[in-house]
Protein backbone atom coordinates (compact mmCIF):
# COMPACT_ATOMS: atom_id res chain seq x y z
CA UNK A 1 0.00 0.00 0.00
CA UNK A 2 0.97 3.38 -0.87
CA UNK A 3 0.71 6.37 1.30
CA UNK A 4 0.52 10.30 1.63
CA UNK A 5 0.51 12.10 5.07
CA UNK A 6 -0.30 15.67 5.13
CA UNK A 7 0.58 18.16 7.89
CA UNK A 8 -3.19 18.28 9.15
CA UNK A 9 -2.57 14.53 10.13
CA UNK A 10 -4.73 13.42 7.07
CA UNK A 11 -3.16 10.19 5.65
CA UNK A 12 -4.45 9.14 2.09
CA UNK A 13 -3.45 5.37 1.89
CA UNK A 14 -4.42 3.26 -2.11
CA UNK A 15 -3.56 0.37 -3.64
CA UNK A 16 -0.80 1.04 -5.64
CA UNK A 17 -0.64 -2.51 -7.08
CA UNK A 18 -4.00 -1.62 -9.30
CA UNK A 19 -3.46 -1.83 -12.79
CA UNK A 20 -5.08 -0.64 -16.05
CA UNK A 21 -8.08 -3.15 -16.97
CA UNK A 22 -8.82 -4.24 -13.58
CA UNK A 23 -12.09 -4.36 -12.48
CA UNK A 24 -12.48 -1.78 -9.60
CA UNK A 25 -14.96 -0.18 -6.79
CA UNK A 26 -14.64 3.54 -6.47
CA UNK A 27 -17.26 6.05 -3.92
CA UNK A 28 -19.27 6.15 -7.66
CA UNK A 29 -22.15 3.15 -7.54
CA UNK A 30 -21.17 0.51 -9.94
CA UNK A 31 -18.23 -1.59 -10.79
CA UNK A 32 -15.56 0.24 -13.09
CA UNK A 33 -13.05 -0.91 -15.42
CA UNK A 34 -9.84 1.19 -15.07
CA UNK A 35 -8.72 2.96 -18.38
CA UNK A 36 -6.03 4.66 -17.19
CA UNK A 37 -3.95 5.89 -13.77
CA UNK A 38 -2.76 9.89 -14.16
CA UNK A 39 0.13 10.74 -11.57
CA UNK A 40 0.44 14.49 -10.58
CA UNK A 41 1.63 17.09 -7.80
CA UNK A 42 -1.11 18.13 -5.54
CA UNK A 43 -3.14 21.00 -6.94
CA UNK A 44 -2.98 24.48 -8.21
CA UNK A 45 -4.13 26.34 -5.12
CA UNK A 46 -4.11 23.19 -2.44
CA UNK A 47 -3.13 24.13 1.03
CA UNK A 48 -2.76 20.66 1.88
CA UNK A 49 1.40 19.61 2.08
CA UNK A 50 2.74 16.62 2.39
CA UNK A 51 5.02 15.62 4.78
CA UNK A 52 5.09 11.98 4.52
CA UNK A 53 5.31 9.57 1.83
CA UNK A 54 5.59 5.64 1.13
CA UNK A 55 7.66 6.82 -2.05
CA UNK A 56 8.15 10.52 -2.49
CA UNK A 57 9.49 10.25 -5.70
CA UNK A 58 6.66 7.78 -7.20
CA UNK A 59 4.02 9.29 -5.63
CA UNK A 60 4.03 13.01 -4.38
CA UNK A 61 0.66 13.08 -4.17
CA UNK A 62 -2.37 9.61 -5.05
CA UNK A 63 -2.79 9.49 -8.37
CA UNK A 64 -6.06 9.65 -10.30
CA UNK A 65 -7.86 6.97 -11.63
CA UNK A 66 -9.95 7.53 -15.18
CA UNK A 67 -12.39 4.92 -15.55
CA UNK A 68 -14.90 3.42 -17.12
CA UNK A 69 -18.65 1.95 -16.09
CA UNK A 70 -19.42 -1.30 -17.17
CA UNK A 71 -22.04 -2.47 -14.98
CA UNK A 72 -24.70 -1.36 -12.30
CA UNK A 73 -24.61 -1.79 -8.75
CA UNK A 74 -26.70 -5.62 -9.19
CA UNK A 75 -24.72 -6.66 -11.80
CA UNK A 76 -26.58 -6.06 -14.88
CA UNK A 77 -24.74 -3.85 -17.93
CA UNK A 78 -24.23 -0.18 -17.98
CA UNK A 79 -23.92 2.12 -20.03
CA UNK A 80 -20.14 3.44 -20.67
CA UNK A 81 -19.59 6.32 -18.20
CA UNK A 82 -16.43 7.88 -17.93
CA UNK A 83 -15.36 9.31 -14.47
CA UNK A 84 -12.31 9.81 -12.57
CA UNK A 85 -11.49 10.28 -9.04
CA UNK A 86 -8.49 9.64 -6.18
CA UNK A 87 -6.98 6.46 -6.16
CA UNK A 88 -7.74 6.84 -2.53
CA UNK A 89 -11.23 6.20 -2.85
CA UNK A 90 -10.97 2.72 -5.34
CA UNK A 91 -10.22 -0.89 -4.59
CA UNK A 92 -9.68 -4.09 -6.61
CA UNK A 93 -12.70 -6.28 -6.96
CA UNK A 94 -11.62 -10.32 -6.05
CA UNK A 95 -13.61 -13.00 -6.41
CA UNK A 96 -13.49 -13.94 -2.83
CA UNK A 97 -15.66 -10.85 -2.31
CA UNK A 98 -18.22 -11.76 -5.17
CA UNK A 99 -18.36 -15.04 -3.74
CA UNK A 100 -19.10 -13.33 -0.26
CA UNK A 101 -22.02 -11.06 -2.07
CA UNK A 102 -23.55 -14.06 -3.27
CA UNK A 103 -23.63 -15.67 -0.91
CA UNK A 104 -24.75 -13.11 2.06
CA UNK A 105 -27.85 -12.69 -1.21
CA UNK A 106 -28.28 -16.30 -1.03
CA UNK A 107 -28.74 -16.32 2.57
CA UNK A 108 -31.12 -13.61 2.84
CA UNK A 109 -33.38 -14.92 -0.15
CA UNK A 110 -33.75 -18.18 2.53
CA UNK A 111 -34.73 -16.29 5.26
CA UNK A 112 -37.10 -14.61 3.25
CA UNK A 113 -38.30 -17.84 1.99
CA UNK A 114 -38.75 -19.52 5.09
CA UNK A 115 -40.49 -16.33 6.04
CA UNK A 116 -43.30 -16.48 3.76
CA UNK A 117 -43.62 -20.39 4.08
CA UNK A 118 -44.25 -20.33 7.64
CA UNK A 119 -47.65 -18.48 6.46
CA UNK A 120 -48.21 -21.12 3.57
Amino acid sequence: MAFVKFESGVKLVWDETISVGELILTYYSGYFILERIEFADAPKGSSCKAVEWSDKEAYPYPPSFHLVKVLKDDGTPSKAIRKSCCAYYCSRVTKDEVQALLCKEIDAANVKFSAISSFL
